[in-house]
């Protein structure tokens, strides 16, 4: 891993063990750099050999150690990324389902990634809708969901792959699936994510 990668990751609290334990050091030289590089500046050892004022010299130095202690103490009140346990929510990634219902023999509903690392993409596998026997009357999985119509709302795109659903941290996008015949009744939509996650939501019907 790339010393600028560590930095960036776990500024971003996605750090993991790795980070914490084989990477720290770097991250704490970062830290005291920062401060002496402040330090040199405000005793005047720049090029222009000119030192900055006394009350200069005590905002620069103030807003540094502001600066940094603000770094660390969110990074350890959101992760736990300083020391103690870490509660890295952020690394696996939520989904968000809202607006479930078949009209016209068609599964519509919206999407939305709100959790998760933004280098990694959530991998859907699986489309289905269970009754209440739970038992699977509706399925799409792998290629099949290719054939959904995606309409994105951001930058950031819900697309298919060959063999799944890729969403990547902040896509939105509305799904529809045809062909979806069932009489009325009570249905559970569940996604499943190739980590083996899933998420449920019920359909109106």
């Amino acid at each position: 891993m790339q010393d600028g990668s560590v930095l960036l990751a776990w500024m971003n609290g996605r750090s993991a063990y790795w980070v914490l334990l084989q990477d720290l050091p770097f991250l704490w030289l970062v830290v005291v750099l920062f401060l002496w590089t402040i330090f040199l500046v405000v005793e005047g050892a720049s090029f222009t050999g000119k030192a900055f004022p006394c009350r200069i010299k005590k905002l620069v130095i103030t807003g540094a150690i502001v600066i940094t202690f603000l770094t660390l103490f969110t990074n350890q009140y959101f992760r736990g990324g300083v020391w103690g346990t870490l509660h890295n929510r952020s690394v696996k990634p939520v989904l968000e389902i809202t607006n479930a219902l078949i009209q016209k023999d068609e599964l519509v509903f919206e999407i939305q990634r709100i959790e998760g690392a933004d280098v990694y993409g959530s991998f859907l596998i699986a489309v289905q809708i269970e009754n209440d026997e739970g038992e699977i009357v509706f399925s799409k999985t792998g290629a099949e969901l290719s054939a959904a119509s995606i309409v994105n709302s951001y930058v950031a795109k819900v697309k298919g792959g060959k063999y799944s659903l890729v969403i990547p941290l902040g896509a939105k996008a509305v799904l529809r699936f045809k062909d979806v015949r069932m009489p009325r009744g009570n249905y559970v939509l569940r996604l499943i994510d190739v980590s083996g996650l899933e998420w449920t939501t019920t359909i109106d019907k």
